[in-house]
């Protein structure tokens, strides 16, 4: 009797534990939800910032090449004028400083395709990273996951033994024991 109230205890003690480790665990695993939110949301952030910047750049890509057909184009009429009319000289200096000035500003258009295509690569460091550490945290995960299985095979393998050693007890009790005499 005394040894049933033990291993009640006892049982009562280890599902206590077990509670507490379960509990501690979920919280473990909501904070780590919450992290894993929080990454996704950066690198949906991020992706939304490298979708932007991707725009801008084939922006500029497409007036940087618009700019380059009127550069030629302007070109080619500057030379014609200048073959047909040397009264049109005034009007190819004019033109030549077109030039010059869509030149600079292809120029300016260039750096800050440049500049985009640095903030481009670091974005896409960042998005490799922030992937890095989502899957780094869903490893986490799952090895708590497979912790807290373990625990709960152990729980119930414990409950087994318990329930078991319980139906021992009472066969081993004295109106239940058989003892054969002594050989002479």
């Amino acid at each position: 009797m005394e040894k049933n109230k033990k291993l009640e205890q006892r049982k009562e003690e280890l599902e206590k534990i077990c509670a507490e480790k379960i509990c501690a665990e979920k919280i473990c695993a909501e904070k780590m939800c919450a992290g894993i939110e929080g990454l996704m949301s950066k690198n949906a952030e991020l992706e939304e910032l490298y979708k932007d910047a991707q725009y801008k750049i084939s922006e500029l890509h497409e007036e940087k090449r618009q700019k380059e057909k009127l550069h030629k184009d302007m070109q080619h009429r500057l030379q014609e004028v200048q073959r047909q009319s040397q009264d049109m000289q005034e009007a190819q200096k004019i033109q030549e400083n077109k030039s010059k000035h869509l030149a600079e500003r292809l120029a300016e258009k260039h750096e800050k395709i440049e500049a985009l295509e640095i903030t481009c690569k670091k974005l896409e460091e960042q998005k490799a990273e922030s992937v890095r550490d989502l899957h780094s945290v869903v490893l986490q995960h799952k090895e708590l996951y497979e912790r807290c299985l373990k625990k709960k095979k152990l729980f119930k393998f414990l409950r087994k033994n318990s329930a078991a050693s319980s139906a021992q007890a009472q066969l081993a009790s004295p109106a239940t024991t058989f003892e054969p005499s002594p050989r002479p």
